[in-house]
């Protein structure tokens, strides 16, 4: 049965066990005073409750078949070439594995206390489905082709990109982070000696959209960007090593770049950031 016809019968049950409920009331106050009743509606309201009480304890509507754990992501993980591999993770094979000795051991890797369940997949092939998902968006890719190559369930799919997003946001402060006075000194020096600026360049700022598949159901209207699409603005600010120094996020896709900046921790608090004459470069476009 279709999870729709489904959600249709519990509805039709609940309304039939309503009705008769209101129907036995009705009778009860007309025989007020005389003995005697309807044990036939009785036993049929009866059975409709437990027929109900069955429905909400079949967590599925059709029967669930288990789906065979595929063996082809040993080919990807371990035997592609360099570039192969970077094709579907995005990241070379050495950036790979320092990301995977990083999270491995991770409590949210790990069985539960006393868990019945089927232990999980290596975490390797979760970080690899993880990677592959991030840099899917738009290309053609989809869920359909994690189902077929690591035979998995789309719903499992979500499940290893959510276990390794938590994995990784515990390095967050380890790896974005603001630099330090004398960092920022050192910065400023290479930017004035390297490409002739004026002393006091400490990084460079920009904004870029995170694409929402969907319309948000909460003021979705104001995610709708200048490129017609849902998404979030985000603003990051990196080194001359592209390492990320700040990042700032929650601002709806209609947003334009300096708006969300001037709302961003280095705008409104810039003592904070900055020594007197240091600053950001940025573009001068009219959505920067």
């Amino acid at each position: 049965m279709p999870p729709s016809d489904f959600k249709k019968v519990k509805r039709g049950v609940t309304a039939t066990i309503f009705q008769l409920a209101m129907a036995q009331q009705l009778q009860e106050a007309n025989r007020v005073g005389h003995d005697g009743g309807d044990a036939a509606e009785d036993d049929v309201l009866s059975d409709l409750v437990k027929l109900r009480h069955a429905l909400d304890s079949a967590r599925y509507s059709v029967p669930r078949k288990n789906v065979v754990r595929s063996t082809a992501h040993q080919r990807l993980l371990y035997t592609l070439g360099d570039a192969e591999f970077r094709t579907f993770t995005r990241v070379s094979k050495n950036t790979f594995n320092v990301l995977l000795d990083l999270i491995c051991d991770d409590v949210v890797f790990q069985p539960k206390r006393n868990s019945t369940k089927r232990p999980q997949r290596d975490v390797a092939v979760q970080l690899a489905v993880t990677l592959e998902w991030y840099g899917a968006h738009r290309n053609g890719n989809s869920v359909s082709h994690f189902v077929m190559n690591y035979g998995i369930r789309a719903g499992t799919v979500s499940t290893y990109v959510r276990r390794v997003q938590k994995a990784l946001l515990r390095y967050y402060a380890s790896f974005v982070a603001w630099p330090s006075h004398q960092k920022r000194i050192e910065s400023s020096a290479f930017h004035e000696e390297r490409f002739g600026l004026v002393e006091g360049v400490v990084g460079f700022v920009d904004g870029t959209h995170v694409i929402l598949d969907q319309k948000p159901h909460i003021n979705g209207a104001l995610h709708y960007n200048r490129k017609c699409r849902f998404s979030f603005n985000v603003q990051i600010v990196c080194n001359e090593d592209k390492v990320i120094l700040h990042a700032f996020t929650g601002w709806p896709g209609s947003c334009c770049d300096s708006t969300v900046f001037s709302k961003t921790p280095l705008a409104q608090h810039p003592e904070r950031f900055f020594s007197s004459d240091q600053y950001l470069i940025g573009d001068t476009s009219p959505h920067a």
